[in-house]
């Protein structure tokens, strides 16, 4: 299972590697003065962008601090753009076109890290929700994330257009990106729905989750392998035969075309004296009293405070927000002082109110649970389900704790379940 999900982190950063740097050459090539020979370099260039995403990737994963993550996401813009001229200039860009490449992949870049954050926050809201079991939890996904099939309309519209801007190099380009993102995508879905699959039949013995990954491997493979035949092969014989009209000429002709004349000024408005105006248009100008003047600044000021304290106070809870870090084995890293306060929260309730002999047991029964079991126990499993994935199983002492637990269950306990 850490393979695969190595093989899926690798697919998620691939397929920004094929979406993104077809962004630029789309605004491109319907420019007037366009080169056609530069599209294709433009798109191999846009590959760099996955030099930053996978650094930010790791980044969000190891960083607990935004304040460090912000600095360091900005000095990764700041090497972006070096990398960025250096490969421009060795490829003697003109600077009108290297510099809006620039732009447009720092600007790709940070939305990639923006998309990281959000992704982090969500995950720590789902540990947080799976924990204190809040239904109220929504699940959402992200375009940048990992690859969706809808995404690939984008290679049809950047196909059109170049059919539409007699542009053969990005027709070709727009096939190839179609073909790889389409694999792309195929591939991730059904890692992603054999994880899913596994973890549905996660309470079977000796499930043979090696033997049914390799199965599934195979076939998704093949299937690409045949569709991509399928689908390159007709694409290359028949590009000879594709049809272009260019737009650029039927703008131009428009722009070209003569436009009415007209007078500058007929009526000589800019001599006009600026007093004059309030009459030509009929308003009066109003005096405003100096201590009104000064009560709206004063409440000007007043709500500007007001709202800098709550953005500082949104962007605290921010930062709480954030710090927290999922661990490989599903725990969540936590700051003393959330610690503390959890349990001074614990020793105040000590006293006021004590449990009952059966909600110790069940306090008890969990305990050994967590502490012998290395995931958390679905809702929907049974007292001996969830024994058997311990070692307490056919055990004495877990023969008595099962049957502690059982009649602490069902007895009328007058505290709700904690």
């Amino acid at each position: 299972m850490r393979a695969t999900r190595v093989v899926m982190w690798l697919l998620e950063w691939l397929h920004l590697g094929i979406f993104l740097p077809a962004l630029f050459p789309a605004a491109y090539l319907i420019l007037i003065d366009r080169e056609d020979a530069l599209i294709l370099p433009l798109i191999c260039a846009g590959t760099l962008v996955l030099i930053p995403a996978g650094i930010a990737k790791l980044m969000i994963r190891f960083v607990k601090s935004f304040v460090v993550y912000l600095l360091l996401c900005a000095a990764l813009l700041y090497g972006t753009y070096l990398l960025s001229g250096a490969l421009l200039s060795a490829w003697a860009f003109e600077r009108s076109v290297a510099a809006g490449f620039q732009v447009a992949l720092l600007i790709e870049t940070a939305i990639v890290m923006l998309c990281y954050v959000q992704i982090r926050l969500r995950e720590n809201a789902r540990y947080r929700a799976r924990i204190e079991n809040d239904i109220s939890f929504t699940e959402r996904e992200y375009v940048l994330e990992k690859p969706f099939w809808p995404l690939m309309i984008y290679f049809v519209i950047l196909y059109i257009l170049s059919r539409n801007y007699d542009c053969k190099a990005g027709c070709d380009a727009s096939v190839a990106c179609f073909i790889a993102y389409a694999a792309v995508t195929c591939l991730y879905r059904h890692l992603e729905n054999t994880e899913a699959y596994a973890e549905r039949l996660s309470y079977i013995r000796r499930f043979p989750y090696k033997r049914v990954r390799r199965i599934g491997a195979a076939f998704t493979l093949t299937f690409l392998i045949i569709t991509g035949i399928a689908c390159t092969v007709p694409a290359v014989l028949t590009q000879g035969l594709r049809s272009y009209r260019d737009l650029r000429a039927i703008s131009a002709e428009h722009a070209s075309a003569d436009d009415p004349y007209w007078q500058e000024d007929p009526l000589e408005l800019r001599y006009m004296n600026e007093e004059l105006w309030p009459d030509l248009v009929g308003i009066r100008l109003i005096r405003i009293p100096p201590w009104l003047d000064a009560v709206v600044k004063g409440i000007a000021y007043v709500a500007t405070v007001a709202v800098l304290i709550l953005f500082l106070k949104a962007f605290w809870h921010f930062l709480a927000d954030f710090r927290a870090v999922p661990e490989e084995n599903g725990d969540i890293s936590e700051d003393l002082a959330m610690e503390k306060t959890k349990r001074g929260m614990r020793r105040e309730k000590r006293y006021e109110d004590l449990p009952s002999d059966a909600m110790r047991v069940r306090r008890r029964y969990k305990k050994e649970i967590r502490r012998r079991r290395k995931d958390l126990p679905k809702p929907q499993e049974t007292p001996h389900e969830i024994e058997s994935a311990t070692d307490l199983i056919g055990t004495p002492e877990g023969e008595a704790l099962h049957t502690a637990y059982e009649e602490a269950r069902y007895a009328a306990a007058e505290e709700p379940y904690r």
